[in-house]
């Protein structure tokens, strides 16, 4: 299991300091549990599952998708990986489109189909 811990870790681009952070525990106590040294206990588990959205079984068994299925969780998930990286004009973009109605958004998908497309025949 801890293997599948910096797999995860590694996935949604976050150090160790970062990743231990937001589960609100101490780096060393993280990378205690990341190289073995210490036991993975059922509330770490539960809190990395509710934390990153992540399937418990493939944590603790290594079977299924790393990630709940579920298409809004998912949508959390790659939300989470964005926001992590730290790029700020993705996150700006991604704020200002919770902000427009539904008919700017209608031409901002326009807009994204365009360079999409121009993208595509380049």
């Amino acid at each position: 299991m801890n293997k599948r811990l910096k797999i995860l870790r590694t996935e949604l681009d976050l150090s160790q300091a970062e990743f231990s952070k937001k589960l609100s525990l101490g780096q060393s106590t993280y990378a205690a549990l990341e190289i073995g040294k210490s036991p993975i206990k059922d509330r770490h588990i539960k809190l990395i599952c509710s934390t990153f959205n992540v399937n418990e079984e493939w944590l603790r068994e290594g079977k299924g998708d790393m990630f709940v299925t579920n298409i809004n969780q998912q949508l959390g998930v790659e939300l989470a990986r964005i926001f992590n990286r730290g790029d700020n004009l993705t996150k700006k973009l991604i704020l200002g489109l919770s902000e427009l109605d539904e008919n700017e958004i209608e031409i901002v998908k326009i807009l994204v189909d365009g360079l999409i497309e121009k993208k595509k025949q380049s």
